[in-house]
């Protein structure tokens, strides 16, 4: 049996056959995305699960986390995610955090249909997302300060009032 070419199989999408596609749009960056400032394939829910091909493997992980945001305290809880760069780690970040963040968002896509079929139609679990972009802080200088290149972000104490729901960064984060 003669394998065929690639190309006589697949066609690649536009942007890859005509060379339009900046090398720097092949890396997904999640502080990006929490702040806005990434490419829509990564920043915009729908499109980035548009473009998504849901491999065994990360299909397993969204579903565990689903059941475990879902209320099973069986599923797991921790995942170590222990590949090589380009093995898949920030893209399956990148699906949980849209998949939990806004489950209506994505909600006509293909990939959360299916995820959805193998939960037995049961609602993909709405959760309060977090990011901490370690990358874009600066040792000793907080993350408020302009002087920081992570000063759009905030440091855990600072995203206290996210986890309660409240958006508000002046808000008491710590008791008196």
């Amino acid at each position: 049996m003669t394998l065929q070419p690639w190309r006589r199989i697949v066609s690649p999408r536009q942007e890859i056959a005509d060379g339009s596609f900046g090398e720097s749009q092949f890396a997904s960056d999640l502080g990006l995305v929490e702040r806005g400032d990434a490419a829509d394939e990564y920043r915009v829910p729908a499109r980035f699960f548009e473009q998504t091909y849901l491999t065994d493997a990360l299909r397993d992980v969204l579903l565990q986390l689903a059941d475990r945001l879902g209320g099973n305290p069986a599923a797991r809880a921790v995942y170590w995610m222990r590949t090589d760069f380009g093995g898949g780690k920030t893209h399956t970040l990148l699906a949980a955090y849209h998949l939990f963040r806004d489950p209506a968002q994505v909600a006509a896509t293909d990939a959360a249909r299916k995820l959805g079929a193998q939960r037995g139609n049961r609602p993909i679990p709405k959760a309060t997302v977090v990011v901490l972009d370690g990358s874009a802080l600066s040792p000793g200088v907080s993350a408020a300060d302009p002087r920081s290149p992570g000063w759009r972000q905030r440091t855990p104490p600072e995203r206290a009032p996210r986890l309660r729901g409240s958006s508000s960064s002046s808000e008491r984060t710590h008791p008196a």
